[in-house]
């Protein structure tokens, strides 16, 4: 009967640490076609939720707003 060298169980742990992070990790949000600052409705920049850097930080200060009120 062999026994597993302590460094190879270790490793195997690590290995199965990993494998359970990756399937657990949350999936990030897909991209809107159209921006997502509320009535704006123009089309988003490619890989963007937002058609221009003013829409992003506008719905940003909302966000955080609604936040600041919940609590």
């Amino acid at each position: 009967m062999t026994h597993a060298d302590p460094l190879d169980q270790a490793s195997e742990l690590e290995h199965q640490q990993l494998q359970i992070s990756l399937v657990n990790r949350p999936l990030p949000k897909p991209f809107s076609a159209i921006c997502l600052n509320g009535d704006c409705g123009t089309a988003s920049l490619p890989k963007s939720n937002y058609c221009c850097s003013e829409c992003r930080e506008d719905a940003e200060k909302h966000e955080r707003a609604a936040r600041f009120k919940r609590h």
